[in-house]
């Protein structure tokens, strides 16, 4: 989960790989911030277990640590339930899963009635270029695309451009990890250089689309929803209204390769 993660107790204080600010009395852990000296500490992925469990017990009172490396979104559903369980609000989580979950299930209900589902490229990086993996391959499925080029639960993975033009995608969704949509325009223009890019369904019908995979899709949070309700109104504009409060992908056009 992204960010600071703490209970109205104060009983658990924990970031994850993803976080970018640290705390005063947090655990620096290879330039990343574990937790601090309270009860429970919250590992997230990346970061190495056996020595964040050594500074963990030599801290007052041993703070218990929990390592959550969620790779699908029920699994990061079932995250949000372990930090409850071990601040003690477990009824708190219970609802805010309960509310993340409808969401999820509206988007796919929706999704049910379409017929027409466009091959989808969803891109985590450019250079080289890497296939969507963890929870986002699952996104474009219940957003209602078909993405042929990454794996559910499974790491993303680097690929030839020739594999990603063989897929011949309808649409292409740009979300570089750890990117803001402004730094990955800055990226486009190499995207001239690759050979049959032109030819492409989405280029050709002008369904290339870049969001921000700073904020979504490349971190294991509840704003993963967020990034399902993006998607989908990306992908099926006339099917998924977009939530007030979340913004647009942006569509791509000729301009931003020059």
């Amino acid at each position: 989960m992204s960010g600071r993660v703490t209970s109205r107790r104060s009983r658990v204080v924990g970031r994850t790989s993803a976080s970018e600010d640290r705390g005063p009395k947090a655990i620096p852990e290879h330039g990343r911030c574990v937790g601090n000296a309270r009860d429970v500490g919250l590992l997230g992925r990346d970061l190495h277990q056996d020595e964040v469990r050594t500074v963990a017990c030599a801290l007052p009172g041993a703070p218990r640590v929990i390592n959550l490396e969620p790779e699908t979104l029920p699994e990061i559903l079932d995250s949000i339930r372990q930090v409850a369980t071990a601040a003690g609000v477990e009824q708190t989580a219970e609802a805010v899963i309960a509310g993340l979950t409808a969401r999820v299930e509206a988007v796919v209900t929706r999704t049910t009635g379409i017929e027409s589902r466009p091959r989808v490229a969803f891109l985590e990086w450019l250079d080289p270029p890497f296939s969507c993996g963890h929870w986002n391959p699952e996104l474009v499925g219940w957003a209602g695309g078909i993405e042929g080029l990454g794996s559910p639960g499974r790491r993303s993975r680097t690929l030839d451009w020739k594999e990603v033009v063989a897929w011949q995608p309808e649409v292409v969704f740009i979300a570089c990890c750890g990117f803001s949509v402004e730094r990955t325009l800055d990226e486009l223009p190499l995207l001239r250089s690759v050979s049959g890019w032109e030819d492409l369904p989405a280029v050709r019908s002008g369904r290339v689309s870049a969001t921000d995979g700073s904020h979504y899709f490349s971190r294991p949070g509840p704003r993963l929803v967020d990034s399902l309700e993006i998607l989908a109104h990306a992908l099926h504009p006339e099917v998924h209204p977009l939530p007030a409060g979340l913004p647009r992908a942006l569509s791509v056009n000729s301009l931003h390769f020059v």
